[in-house]
């Protein structure tokens, strides 16, 4: 929360605040200004072009009328500052790099570093930023990556499928897409910088009705299968993609994505590990729980760490053919965010292993996931 004279400055400079209390909200935003007490994982990991403005209730012994002159000091988190990288003609920004502001004693700079940044900005208006939906299972085999194509299928037009795991080959067979040749994790290699949406969706396979895909591919049957094909680029970057990308590179794609106006739906699959910052670059989560026990004892702990993090929920039982948990104990489980049950149909398994993703689907599965949409 900003203080009063730093809002008032903002205010006069023409500028409208938000208040980003979660990383999400940083999306959308012009500037991002701060005061001290930031918190180190809101700064690093919102998009690193943006420019940002420290407010510190210190006055740095060098004061001099260049407010450029005072990056790095001052009793805010400076490492943090000088380490946020600065973009050359990001939006008509130009390089504009972190800058620390002494309040009240250099209102005067802060406000003419403001219109300053707004005329470099000119008539560009912000797009409004997309939505970012994940979908877990509380267990692998819940059902996530067919429901988030059923999402996307609901959405389409201008939204991208992003399949946060890298499992060769699945969302092409999900959408029927196994003979594409377009680009997958591995072409797309954002090492955790930003990365230009509209060059990104050209690059990767779409279908009919407007779904974007970002998997991983199914490596040919007829290729050897030796050391010199883990080599190749694609599939070392794969490697380290399983064990140290997966993160960065999301959270990479997916402010790019949304921050040019496109819903993003990820599939999460099932939660390993809590403080997940693909989860938490979410704007809301959809949980599978099969009703059985085990499931419903690991979705207890998934559904407090989204409360935690006040991450807007749907929760849906999605029975497995089996239940050990009934319907009055599940409700109590999934608390207010129960919508209700996704059903197992086996017609449309069949119809996804044979041609993909069915373009009319069955309204037992539309519907409780078009009630969620809505409520968005």
């Amino acid at each position: 929360m900003l203080a009063q004279d730093a809002a008032h400055v903002i205010a006069a400079a023409g500028w409208v605040t938000r208040t980003a209390a979660a990383t999400q909200q940083w999306r959308g935003c012009n500037c991002i200004v701060v005061e001290q007490g930031i918190d180190d994982f809101s700064v690093r990991s919102v998009d690193p072009t943006l420019p940002i403005i420290g407010i510190t209730r210190t006055l740095p012994d060098r004061t001099g009328s260049d407010p450029r002159a005072l990056a790095g000091v001052g009793s805010l988190d400076e490492t943090i500052l000088r380490q946020h990288p600065a973009s050359e003609g990001y939006l008509g920004y130009g390089a504009f790099p972190p800058q620390i502001i002494a309040l009240p004693e250099q209102g005067g700079i802060l406000l003419r570093l403001l219109r300053e940044l707004q005329q470099q900005l000119g008539s560009w208006q912000p797009v409004q930023p997309g939505i970012v939906i994940g979908v877990v299972g509380a267990v692998g085999g819940a059902g996530a990556t067919v429901t988030a194509g059923i999402l996307a299928r609901l959405v389409a037009d201008s939204v991208l499928f992003l399949d946060c795991n890298a499992r060769p080959g699945e969302a092409d067979l999900l959408f029927g897409m196994e003979t594409h040749t377009q680009a997958y994790w591995g072409d797309v290699q954002p090492h955790g910088g930003m990365i230009d949406s509209r060059e990104l969706l050209a690059a990767l396979p779409a279908t009919s009705d407007g779904i974007h895909i970002l998997g991983a591919p199914a490596y040919p049957l007829d290729a050897p299968a030796n050391q010199q094909m883990l080599n190749t680029p694609r599939w070392r970057y794969l490697r380290e993609f399983a064990h140290s990308g997966r993160n960065t590179d999301c959270v990479s794609v997916i402010s790019s994505v949304a921050g040019e106006g496109h819903t993003v739906i990820c599939d999460i699959g099932n939660v390993t590990t809590l403080g997940d910052p693909v989860l938490e670059h979410c704007d809301a989560v959809v949980v599978l729980i099969p009703p059985e026990i085990r499931a419903a004892t690991i979705s207890t702990t998934v559904l407090r760490y989204l409360s935690a993090i006040e991450m807007p929920t749907a929760v849906y039982a999605r029975p497995r053919g089996w239940s050990t948990v009934d319907e009055s104990t599940f409700r109590t489980i999934a608390g207010n965010g129960y919508l209700g049950v996704i059903p197992e149909i086996a017609s449309l398994h069949r119809a996804i292993e044979t041609s993909g993703l069915p373009r009319h689907l069955p309204k037992a599965v539309t519907a409780p996931l078009q009630q969620f949409l809505d409520l968005l």
